[in-house]
């Protein structure tokens, strides 16, 4: 009883888009994800979810923009928000999350065995844009090709809850005996390690045509001509650094709820040039945050303000590998030294929170707000070591370096090149450089090249983002030494045993509790990531505009948006 109570629960908690997690546009207020990359200050503001209603306008289209490019658009490797939006619009994921309810997607339905080990999912009748139906195969080889170690799929560790899938990675067991397997063309079995209170969350992915991946091979996802769509919207071009034009997917199994015709996303580097464009009506909805365009834009009866909090935490991530951020006391030097407070009041114009902790505030766990219930842990940390330069001093002596912070120079990596980026990074250069009493330099590169960087230890501090699924489990996993998601290498095997742990939990009281405890080892114990604010904002959107879904956790993506009166 107690486990089929807990599975219940966890239909609450469910939230897809696991491709997508790292921030890289700015069009909608969900923490997604999924979920680091640069324009941090201004996370994305659209995707939907609404029914149209009499009055909508004739010709429906809706244009937003991307602070970058999709570094890629293969779901299997991506970890871009950029990425994320479009596809979350392109293909089908077996359930969505729309309105902070969860609800079946390329699924009809599904059945749990009684012991909770086997999931069976009943796909709907739905076909790829060339008229090819999509099967239980389809969603079958995405599974198998995650667990493919060539692959590189980077959230491997949240899908080891999957029968072998950790085995298949590791290269202990051959990918056909992951327990996954096609009944038949519309019933998909899924066969599980363990009983799982967060599954749906690993649960929901998109599908691939083997026959299509196979054609266009390293080149997939790289061109709107490698892609093929299932979801609501096709991809019909994709200029590189300019923009993607989506158009309704006609063959799509729900396309008579989708009113829009043709959507945009405009890559606009520049923050300025993005304002200018919605001034303009060149766009239909923009994440705002400077104050002046705040003002400018709230005076506007053609348009609302719309604030939000997002499951998204921004951060500086040390590399726990380089020589001089392998110890604890310069990690913490650095942490105790950062001026979150002022960072929210200055850089991010009082709509973000200072970061205490990793945990983001819209995050729950059986009713309990985890972020209320851990409180501040790093104000603790920082109350018990008032001087962040003796720590620094203490940590120098450790490694045998010149104990005078003057002889010190290290380097903080900023995951964009825009001016935003600049600012951010020149105001947190001279804020260290007082606190700490040492050189900081700062390196600036577009976020697909910060990536690469990073993924290859070529980083110190580097600065991301990271939005959250609807299961805490999910962001504190990404620091378990398993995931390949999230730079930094760090290590600490009993932070992965609990991160394990609580996969498996089914008592919601004692989950709480070890989550707490995941996010003060990761933050104060360990100090592998310098928290710096909360993700949130300030939504300007044209009043024209419906059908946006603004919950903290969506997958919707534009699939509900309409427009009516516009002129």
């Amino acid at each position: 009883m107690k486990k089929t109570l807990c599975l219940l629960l966890a239909l609450a908690m469910m939230l897809s888009l696991l491709a997508g997690c790292s921030d890289s546009e700015e069009q909608n207020p969900a923490g997604n994800p999924p979920s680091g990359g640069n324009d941090a200050a201004n996370p994305p503001d659209d995707s939907g979810d609404s029914s149209g209603e009499p009055g909508t306008d004739e010709v429906q289209y809706y244009n937003i923009t991307l602070s970058e490019e999709p570094a890629t658009l293969n779901h299997l490797i991506n970890t871009t928000v950029a990425g994320g939006y479009i596809l979350v619009n392109i293909l089908e994921p077996l359930v969505r999350n729309e309105y902070g309810n969860v609800v079946p997607a390329g699924c009809s339905s599904y059945d749990i065995s009684e012991d909770g080990l086997t999931w069976t999912f009943h796909l709907r009748e739905n076909y790829w844009n060339d008229g090819e139906q999509v099967t239980a195969e389809h969603y079958a080889y995405t599974l198998r090709m995650c667990a493919t170690p060539s692959t590189g799929y980077p959230y491997a560790a949240d899908m080891y809850v999957i029968k072998n899938f950790e085995a298949v990675v590791s290269g202990e067991k051959d990918v056909s005996e992951l327990g996954v397997k096609a009944v038949d063309d519309l019933t998909l079995e899924i066969s599980l390690e363990y009983v799982c209170p967060a599954l749906l969350n690993t649960l929901s992915f998109y599908p691939l045509r083997q026959d299509n991946y196979e054609k266009w091979s390293d080149r997939y996802g790289s061109e709107a001509e490698t892609m093929l769509c299932c979801g609501p919207f096709v991809l019909d071009e994709w200029v590189h650094n300019s923009a993607l034009r989506l158009s309704k997917n006609e063959k799509y199994w729900d396309a008579a709820t989708v009113k829009l015709q043709n959507a945009t996303y405009n890559i606009v580097a520049e923050e300025v040039a993005r304002y200018n464009m919605l001034d303009n009506g060149s766009i239909d909805s923009l994440s705002v945050s400077d104050l002046d365009y705040i003002s400018r834009f709230s005076s506007r009866e053609d348009m609302s303000p719309i604030p939000y909090t997002s499951a998204r935490t921004v951060m500086m991530v040390f590399n726990n590998d380089d020589s001089l951020f392998k110890n604890r006391n310069i990690r913490l030097a650095f942490s105790l030294a950062f001026p979150r407070e002022e960072s929210a009041t200055h850089i991010f114009n009082g709509l973000n929170q200072p970061a205490w902790g990793l945990l983001p505030p819209p995050l729950t766990e059986n009713n309990v707000n985890l972020r209320e219930a851990s409180g501040d842990p790093l104000k603790t940390l920082i109350a018990e070591n008032p001087d962040p330069q003796a720590v620094l001093v203490k940590g120098l002596e450790e490694l045998g370096l010149s104990t005078n912070p003057a002889d010190l120079t290290f380097e903080l990596y900023m995951s964009g090149t825009n001016s935003r980026m600049h600012t951010m990074g020149e105001y947190w250069q001279q804020e260290l450089q007082t606190a700490l009493g040492c050189t900081v330099t700062l390196r600036y590169d577009d976020y697909a090249i910060f990536s690469d960087n990073c993924g290859n230890g070529d980083f110190q501090v580097g600065f991301l983002s990271w939005g959250s699924v609807a299961d805490p489990s999910y962001m504190l996993n990404l620091f378990a030494s398993t995931s390949s998601s999230m730079p930094g290498n760090h290590s600490n095997p009993e932070y992965d045993q609990l991160a394990r742990d609580v996969q498996v939990e089914l008592d919601y009281d004692k989950r709480v509790e070890m989550f707490l405890e995941l996010e003060k080892m990761l933050v104060c114990e360990d100090v592998a990531i310098c928290p710096i604010v909360y993700g949130g904002g300030m939504t300007f959107r044209y009043n024209y505009v419906n059908g946006v879904d603004e919950s903290a956790f969506t997958s919707a993506g534009l699939k509900y948006v309409y427009t009516a009166g516009r002129e």
